[in-house]
């Protein structure tokens, strides 16, 4: 399995996690008395306004341009097979659906849905 993948893998995993727990530090969660959450979506409301081309740095221009155009599949059931499909999400505003995008890759890796015979599924993509 490709080293640098899983190392690459491992640092988005660490960093949505570290991402999850300010959200929640911050007062952006919801939930109940059984579960609690980060609430993404409050949280995208507060970032449109100051999400502007005019202050994003080409890299992050750049990474939204690319998770928009070429957006992670979600995987179903398909008969009684796994499949993949394009799924737009509902969503409040562009930051809110890149923030979707984003933690439906990191649900595909987490899952297992990117791995293919012991590898990672389409390595050039992946990283």
């Amino acid at each position: 399995m490709d080293e640098e993948l899983q190392i690459l893998a491992l640092c988005m995993f660490i960093t949505i996690s570290r991402l999850e727990y300010a959200l929640k530090a911050s007062d952006f969660y919801c939930g109940n008395h059984r579960r609690v959450e980060p609430d993404w979506e409050r949280f995208a409301r507060t970032l449109e306004p100051v999400v502007d081309d005019e202050y994003r740095p080409n890299s992050v221009i750049n990474s939204f341009k690319y998770i928009l155009e070429n957006p992670p599949k979600k995987q179903i059931i398909k008969g009684e097979k796994l499949d993949w499909i394009h799924a737009e999400p509902a969503a409040v505003n562009e930051v809110d659906k890149i923030l979707k995008y984003v933690r439906r890759v990191r649900n595909n890796l987490f899952h297992g849905g990117k791995f293919f015979h012991g590898g990672f599924d389409d390595p050039e993509r992946t990283k």
